[in-house]
């Protein structure tokens, strides 16, 4: 995950709306349900939508978008809403004040990302 935060959005892949989502191993995992900045939603048989990040596309090409990490890896990647884009030109800027609001979204992207890291990691809800 180290390496995610060293690509700008320019590298990111955009998958497509609808794009069947293929992992590394080659199974035809999900289909792409919304993209919001850096990161996707995908819809797969059985389990609840989620979010990536583009970081783990490798390519794009047509309808197809195709992982490089495995249907078992993308388990452990898994987010319930899109992650902090670290590419947002207001959280760039250093002297850029930020309002209430946006802060306070902020701050609520991020407690929901580290609920669902905890939660993946086993040590459950706090």
């Amino acid at each position: 995950m180290g390496t995610e935060s060293h690509l700008t959005q320019e590298m990111l892949l955009t998958p497509p709306a609808g794009g069947v989502v293929y992992t590394r191993d080659g199974t035809e995992f999900a289909r792409v349900t919304d993209i919001h900045g850096g990161y996707f939603e995908l819809e797969a048989t059985g389990t609840p939508t989620f979010w990536l990040s583009s970081a783990y596309i490798q390519a794009v090409e047509g309808e197809g978008v195709y992982l490089s990490i495995t249907s078992a890896d993308v388990h452990g990647h898994r987010l319930t809403a899109p992650g902090l884009d670290g590419h947002d030109p207001v959280a760039t800027t250093g002297d850029t004040i930020i309002s209430d609001e946006h802060a306070l979204s902020q701050r609520e992207r991020m407690e929901r990302e580290l609920e669902a890291q905890r939660i993946r990691m086993g040590l459950g809800p706090r």
